[in-house]
């Protein structure tokens, strides 16, 4: 912090300006829970692959017989960081007549407002992928009774995630139906029957799922293996420069930044809509486990 530096220079050092706003940035980010890496780009736009569906199921093999071959499918795509800045105005009389926390909590306000806009970012590529045309945006599929949540929605998203080997670790939502949700019985702590055995499940709902509460769209929440579905995209760095008007003897301070997020695994997250029916939207067909599994070790034609 700044308390070390002389009251007359505490404001004119813009890496102590820097460090005030980031504090706040890095302590409030609600992104840096929903990303798997960083990503450095050597320029503002970088050509990625996009991972396609391939065939890679091993299949038996006899003795002296040939190796088949699989397929590994990968398209490119692009990805790009987008500039964001603000700036802002100190007086002198302002400094002179708050205090060192006071102006230091005002320097963390701005830091919270530029994470709330990077969660935005975040959040926006996490449901629509960061390509125009929507080959990464996040599969979607309905309820068992529209209009509502079930544990048992919940419990068949983490199921076929588990399968897919995409461990839900996290699920965002909207706050009246991250309400609703933890409010189920399942959740609060279910007094059911008096139990014979425990049973752990493998593909269920994990012992423990962190919830975020975000501006999800009404009626949507999501289920998210973190460590697998999106990274975000560094190029540059959080930069503070201020400049003096003597006239009217005011710093003016500018920050700016690069923001930008990229879809690594598209079927790492999964949206589930109360609006839709799962009768009639369900997984998709690149979510078909079943499929592989039909194919695991069989022998050559």
């Amino acid at each position: 912090n700044t308390t070390g530096i002389d009251a007359d220079f505490r404001f004119i050092i813009p890496e102590l300006i820097l460090s005030a706003i980031r504090l706040d940035y890095d302590a409030s980010s609600l992104h840096q829970n929903w990303i798997a890496s960083t990503t450095t780009l050597s320029d503002m736009e970088a050509v990625m692959p996009q991972i396609l569906r391939g065939n890679t199921v091993p299949v038996k093999i006899k003795e002296a017989e040939s190796i088949p071959f699989g397929s590994v499918r990968f398209g490119k795509k692009k990805a790009s960081v987008f500039k964001v800045g603000i700036g802002f105005k100190i007086t002198d009389e302002l400094v002179m007549r708050s205090s060192l926390d006071m102006i230091f909590t005002f320097l963390g306000e701005v830091g919270t407002d530029m994470s709330i806009s990077a969660d935005f970012e975040a959040y926006r590529v996490l449901r629509n992928g960061e390509q125009v045309d929507g080959s990464e945006s996040a599969p979607v599929i309905g309820v068992t009774t529209t209009s509502a949540f079930s544990y048992k929605d919940i419990k068949r998203g983490t199921s076929r995630l588990s399968r897919l080997k995409r461990k839900a670790n996290r699920m965002i939502t909207g706050e009246g139906d991250g309400i609703d949700i933890t409010s189920l019985d399942q959740f609060q702590g279910f007094n059911g029957p008096t139990r014979l055995a425990e049973i752990r499940s493998l593909i269920g709902v994990p012992d423990v799922l962190d919830a975020d509460v975000y501006s999800t769209a009404s009626g949507e929440i999501m289920l998210l293996d973190s460590t697998k579905a999106m990274t975000k995209l560094q190029w540059g760095s959080m930069k503070v420069e201020k400049r003096r008007n003597p006239q009217n003897q005011e710093d003016e301070v500018f920050v700016s930044d690069w923001v930008g997020f990229a879809i690594i695994r598209r079927d790492a997250r999964l949206v589930i809509d109360k609006a839709q029916a799962f009768s009639s939207t369900g997984f998709p067909s690149y979510m078909d486990v079943d499929a592989r599994i039909n194919q695991s070790f069989a022998s050559q034609l």
